[in-house]
Parts: structure tokens; sequence; C-alpha cells
């Protein structure tokens, strides 16, 4: 095929290529009919110069050829048209899926990346709940912190005082084993084996002394701050 004939053909398939709506009614415009016969004819001439001729054919055959390429041809332009959509279309199919499976994907991610955050913040506030002593805590002998006591709930603010100070050492009556906490306060005289902690009696401060246990009972007197002669009041808390 001549250069000059491939450009006949291209231009006649571009020309088929425009026109691929008139495919769909199953007939092929008369114009472009007629540009193809011409190139095929052209084709068909050259070749036949070439090599030797064969035996004619019979006289209808050139009209009963020219009729099924007529048919033939919206076949042909329909399925290329399908071939194209289909290979346009595939891009943008497989685009939309992996697009959709990396949306879920971040999606899910951020979901857990949200619950692992609110978990994180949920914990610390569950270790940081009050525990049964209503989060009072005692430091070890000679730091106890403060304690506050008052007139009218004495009996129980030093059952409370005695139960934080309270030791294994000094459960069995008579083993002493209490030791004489520094205070602030005018210190009096106190037997061995007592303990004394600083308080605030009323919002005053005072001195708590509790003697040993003896007889399963132990003696607890409270002095103010700035008289360490006598006591201003004296209970008695029975050991469990």
């Amino acid at each position: 095929m001549t250069p000059e004939q491939e450009e006949q053909v291209r231009r006649a398939l571009a020309a088929a290529g425009r026109t691929e709506t008139h495919a769909e009614s199953g007939s092929v415009p008369p114009d472009v009919a007629a540009r193809l016969d011409h190139v095929l004819a052209e084709l068909v001439q050259g070749r036949s110069q070439s090599a030797p001729a064969p035996a004619g054919p019979p006289a209808g055959q050139p009209d009963e050829l020219a009729a099924r390429r007529r048919r033939k041809w919206p076949n042909v332009l329909v399925a290329a048209a399908a071939v194209a959509v289909i290979a346009a279309a595939g891009g943008a199919v497989v685009t939309r899926g992996l697009g959709t499976s990396g949306a879920d994907s971040g999606t899910s991610s951020a979901s857990a990346g949200a619950g692992g955050s609110a978990q994180d913040r949920v914990q610390p506030g569950a270790g940081s709940a009050p525990s049964a002593s209503g989060g009072a805590q005692f430091a070890a002998p000679g730091t106890v912190p403060r304690l506050r006591l008052r007139t009218a709930t004495l009996d129980a603010d030093v059952r409370r005082a005695a139960a934080a100070l309270r030791s294994p050492a000094k459960n069995a009556e008579g083993s002493g084993g209490g030791s004489a906490r520094a205070t602030a306060c005018a210190t009096p005289a106190v037997p061995r084996g007592a303990d004394v902690v600083d308080v605030r009696l009323d919002g005053r401060r005072a001195t708590l002394v509790l003697d040993p246990p003896a007889h399963g009972a132990r003696v607890a007197r409270i002095y103010s701050c700035d008289d360490a002669s006598s006591p201003v009041a004296t209970r008695t808390v029975r050991q469990p």
C-alpha cells in the first residue's frame, strides 16, 4: 500500500468515526460508503495488477460485496466505540473503587484514633477516684498531718486520730513502742511509749497525747498549745 492510499484509508476511518451515531441505525452515510468503496477498489486494482487474474466472478458479485461491506461497517464501528468506552471508563471505575476504599480506610483509622484518644482521656480519671477512706492520707511517724478536732464530735475525732496513729507493734496490750513526735507547741510530760501529735481543736492549735494501750484502752489528753500543764479535754479510746 502506498502512502497516498494509507492516507485515504485514515481519512475514511476518521470520517466513519465522526458519524458513529449513524451506526446505531444500521446504515453508513452514502459519502462514507462511496469513499470506502473507492479506496477498496483501488486496493483491489493494485493487487490485481501484481497478481495473475483469477477466474472472473459472476456478474452480480460486486454489488453483493458492496452490500456486505455496508452491513458490516456499522457493526465494526459499534464494536470499536464500545471498546473505547469500556477502556475510558475502566480507569475511572478502578480509581473510584480505590478512592472509596481509601476513604473508608481513612475514616476507620480516624475513628479508631478518636476512640483511642477518648480512652486515654478517661483512664486517668478512673485512676484518680477517691479511696474508701475518703482520700485521707497519713504519713509515717514524725510526718503525720495536722488532725482537726471539734468539741462537739470530740469522741469520734479522737478515735479517728488513734486509728491513724495505730501500728501493728502497738496492738498488743502494754507492748509500748510509741514515740513522742516533735510538736510546735509546748510539750507536756508524757509517759514512755505515748504518741504526741499536733492537732487543731475548734480551729486552735493544740497537742494530742495518746498514752500507751493499757487494758484494751488508750487515754487521750488534749493540751492547749500555750499551756502544757493540764489538759483541756480527756477521752478514753477503746482498742479494737
